[in-house]
């Protein structure tokens, strides 16, 4: 069979596969086919027809060649097949090649529009590179368009500017000029909305340059009328309307002005398909870039550099502008007011309200305007706190006579109030608000969900209160507003709040009614959250209160929700504190059972952090019962969780509460095993910390039970843990204790070559608090040896440390002991100037009293010494410790001492002039 034949059959079956492709995606995206077999047929559809490419691909007529002569010339493409097709060999299998390539990127875009974005790049990386002909490159442009739109649907914002970088690049004629358009408007519209202000305006300032040609529509004079809603005036931020729809084009068709980013509602995916394809008819290329400065401004709304968006402002507006730009002033004038309000710049945004309005010439439009910046100013007043202000914003918006357009921002601006007010704990004015919310205005969807969404922010300011009386209430107002999906997710909320406060005041009945009704409304992914949340804080309360049979009760519930990522992880948040309440009863049994239910959903994000706190609550009371081998078992089957950080930071620590509990049992060498198994946990900073506590709990029972060498070893284990603050703290703990431990068994040189080791630790407060305790020991025990030059050593070391009041502390302990020792060994002088050395220390109270004891001892030694002078200046000196009771009581006593010593002095003589007489 001759190629080119058999290439047609090719291309006529690959367009018969693509078809019935498209059509079954259709059918999904209108919620009319069954999704497991539908999809199924799909998956097979694309994988013949990605077949069929690669078989054409191997044509010799698919290979690149020159473009034909009539490219050359710059001629107009044909259709082969069309009438007057000259038969040329060279143009034909051009016309070949470039049909082919077209089957590329329409076999791409399928992949696209399926978020199949892995295929969809593998495929548009080798038609980039193969585009040579203006159709080829314009098709390319529009794959690299979708494929963008493809990555921010999966919320890859980098990858989508990346391939805008590739796309200008590729734009070298008019046709994919227009997709980078299209692209550009798309990428910064999402970039805004996500606060990402730099790249959405490197995006918009890199728009390529082009002049208008017929084809792109004459200029719209008249006034832009965008079809978004949303953004300042809603409540909570909320908003409705397509997002990254591209501006519409033809004449204005009513008045909906945004005022910032506008937020995703369920017709995104209709309004974005509205503008897959061609341009013609469409926007014109002013309209998108303006509307692409538009979203701009609209991110810098939510934060930013003022000075940046009015740039982007006076550089739309500018002398050499398109005059087409005028028709978006308006709109862009408000999102330049949110900007600046949002920014707690009130009088630029004041400024801007004033020269909207000077613009004024009574038509409905310009009415509609005025009532938006009104409404958007007294929703940001109310955000900063500016009630007042915003409440008289609300009122210079219109009366009950405005038109309707004027009424809806009017609603907008009263349900911030009812938030703003609530949430400042104004119930009664919020109250007062919300009842003009709703009998005021008439009735219509967007005030449907104004009441339901102001009501459910009510609902919840009430249960916090509390007075659930009228919460309850306010959710009576809701249930009639709608049953569609959005107002079922408010409902939802409202009565989560609702459970959350009568579990907490113990009205159980009442909590497991509106669970009741929770359980009742539709299903949607945000009910079955709010059912999750709600029986996490069920079962939290009834374990709190005991009812753990109701407990296990509701949490059983929990199964029955449909998963999702956040359901699961509320899921794991009840599991933790109902093993815990299960466990501290004694209910070991039923505790690991739900411990061991969730491990199969450790992949979930953010659940495996969640398993390992009730594994450490397992291996706590399981260890505090003694059964250690289930603790064990607990243990090392949380390896299973992974190596997330805080999941290792919770098995160490669980191993520390075993090691513990072991060591209670005195069973010290299943600690040790226990303490050899933290070794593969890593050093983390939590790692490392409660390796090294579990370290030094058993160095201590070591070192208390004489085993001075293992002790020993343990400690020099420390240093292997690393230099971070905590490990440095516990090894200066760990010092202390094997000083103790020394001391206890009279290895006194043992003891202080450990204390100077310590040295190393460095001198933080805490560490030096550590060796100064040993320090204390030390002086201590060399005193009371004999060895006052060691004591001395150690007390010259303590003198260098920090006037910190904890160290004081410590030091004058030292101290206390080894003036008592010196005065013991007659070194009087010595000890006379260490004890005035104290004076010097910023002693607490808590040292008066020691201070006093040990002026009482030495004014006694020095006047036995026949010192009296020093002994009455020592005397003297008590007098500045204060005329606390106890403080003259014994400045009484070392007068006493100092009149007997005198009077034992002057007894001979006296006697002896007795006898004389």
């Amino acid at each position: 069979m001759d190629d080119s034949v058999q290439l047609e059959r090719l291309l006529d079956s690959f367009g018969i596969l693509m078809d019935e492709a498209q059509a079954l995606s259709f059918k999904s995206h209108a919620g009319r086919s069954d999704p497991a077999r539908d999809g199924a047929r799909r998956s097979m559809l694309l994988l013949r027809a990605r077949d069929l490419y690669e078989r054409m691909r191997s044509f010799p007529a698919a290979e690149e060649g020159s473009p034909s002569p009539a490219k050359k010339a710059g001629e107009s493409e044909k259709d082969p097949e069309a009438p007057g097709f000259s038969g040329d060999p060279g143009e034909k299998s051009a016309a070949l090649r470039e049909r082919i390539f077209l089957c590329g990127v329409r076999l791409a875009s399928h992949y696209a529009r399926s978020d199949r974005v892995p295929e969809a790049s593998s495929l548009y990386g080798d038609l980039e590179g193969r585009a040579r002909s203006p159709k080829e490159i314009a098709a390319a442009a529009a794959l690299g368009r979708r494929l963008a739109m493809a990555h921010l649907r999966a919320g890859e914002s980098e990858k989508a500017s990346a391939l805008y970088r590739r796309l200008t690049a590729l734009g070298v004629n008019r046709a994919a000029k227009v997709e980078v358009f299209k692209a550009a408007f798309y990428i910064v519209s999402y970039l805004a909305k996500r606060g990402e202000r730099r790249e959405a305006l490197w995006i918009y300032e890199t728009l390529p340059e082009m002049s208008p040609e017929p084809g792109d529509g004459a200029p719209r004079r008249a006034r832009a009328s965008l079809t978004l809603v949303g953004g300042a005036g809603s409540p909570k931020g909320e908003g409705e309307g397509p997002e990254g729809a591209l501006p519409p084009a033809g004449p204005p068709s009513g008045i909906s002005l945004v005022g910032s980013a506008p937020r995703p509602s369920g017709e995104d995916g209709e309004a974005a398909a509205a503008w897959e394809g061609s341009l013609e008819p469409g926007p014109t290329l002013s309209d998108i870039r303006a509307h692409a400065a538009v979203n701009v401004l609209s991110g810098y709304a939510t934060g930013g550099d003022p000075e940046e968006a009015r740039r982007v402002f006076d550089g739309l507006f500018g002398p050499d502008s398109d005059p087409s730009y005028e028709s978006y002033r308006t709109v862009a004038t408000l999102n330049l007011l949110n900007v600046y309000a949002a920014a707690g710049r009130f009088p630029e945004a004041e400024e801007l309200r004033r020269s909207l309005e000077a613009e004024d010439d009574g038509s409905v439009y310009f009415l509609a305007a005025r009532a938006k910046a009104l409404a958007d100013l007294a929703v940001l007043y109310g955000n900063a706190g500016l009630l007042e202000t915003a409440l008289e914003r609300y009122k210079e918006i219109g009366d009950p006579d405005s038109p309707a357009a004027v009424r809806r921002h009017q609603a907008d601006a009263l349900a911030s109030l009812v938030y703003n007010y609530g949430e400042r704990k104004r119930l009664d004015e919020a109250s007062l608000f919300f009842d003009s919310l709703l009998s005021d205005f008439e009735d219509s969807p967007h005030l449907r969900r104004l009441r339901a969404q102001a009501a459910a922010c009510l609902v919840c300011d009430f249960c916090l209160l509390p007075d659930l009386r009228k919460a309850g209430e306010i959710y009576r107002e809701m249930e009639p507003l709608g049953d569609s999906e959005w107002f079922s997710a408010r409902k939802a909320k409202a009565l989560f709040n609702l459970v959350a406060a009568h579990a907490r005041d113990g009205e159980t009945s009442l909590a497991m009614l509106h669970y009741a009704r929770l359980d009742a409304l539709p299903p949607h992914p945000e009910v079955f959250l709010e059912k999750a949340r709600a029986c996490f804080n069920l079962v939290t309360e009834l374990g709190l209160s005991g009812r753990l049979d109701q407990a296990r009760d509701v949490y059983a519930r929990l199964a029955a929700i449909p998963e999702s990522e956040a359901v699961v992880l509320e899921r794991s948040k009840a599991t933790v504190n109902l093993v815990g309440f299960l466990g501290n009863a004694g209910r070991h049994r039923e505790a690991g059972e739900l411990y061991r239910g969730m491990l199969s959903k450790a992949s979930f994000p953010g659940v495996a952090p969640h398993l390992g706190k009730a594994a450490f609550n397992l291996v706590f009371d399981l260890g505090r019962d003694g059964l250690f081998e289930e603790a064990a078992e607990i243990l090392s089957g949380m390896e299973a969780l992974g190596r997330d950080e805080g999941v290792l930071a919770d098995r160490a620590l669980s191993a520390h509460r075993l090691i513990l509990h072991l060591l209670d049992a005195d069973d010290p060498e299943a600690a040790m095993e226990i303490r050899r198994s933290l070794d593969s946990l890593g050093d983390s900073p939590r790692v490392s910390r409660e390796r090294a506590k579990a370290a030094v709990s058993l160095l201590h029972h070591f070192g208390f039970q004489g085993d001075l060498d293992r002790a020993s070893e343990i400690y020099q284990s420390l240093s292997a843990l690393g230099d971070g603050d905590e490990v440095v703290l516990e090894t200066a703990r760990g010092g202390f204790k094997l000083v103790s431990a020394f001391i206890r068994v009279g290895n006194a040189r043992g003891a202080g070559r450990i204390f100077h080791e310590m040295a190393r630790l460095g001198r933080a407060p805490d560490v030096l608090e550590e060796r100064a305790k040993a320090g204390v020991n030390l002086v201590s025990v060399f005193g009371s040896m004999g060895r006052l030059d060691e004591a001395r050593a150690v007390m010259r070391e303590l003198d260098g440390f920090p006037d910190e009041p904890r160290l004081s502390v410590l030091r004058a302990k030292a101290a206390f002991n080894l003036i008592i020792d010196l005065v013991k060994s007659g070194f009087l002088d010595e000890s006379r100037e260490l004890y005035l050395g104290l004076r010097e220390l910023s002693s607490p109270d808590e040292l008066l009293l020691p201070r006093g004891r040990l002026g009482v001892i030495l004014v006694r030694s020095f006047a036995k010494a026949g010192r009296f002078g020093e002994a009455e200046e020592l005397l003297a000196g008590m007098d500045s410790l204060g005329e606390a009771k106890e403080m003259r009581r014994l400045r009484e006593s070392a007068a006493f001492e100092l009149k007997c010593a005198r009077s034992a002095l002057n007894y001979p003589r006296i006697r002896g002039l007795g006898k004389d007489v």
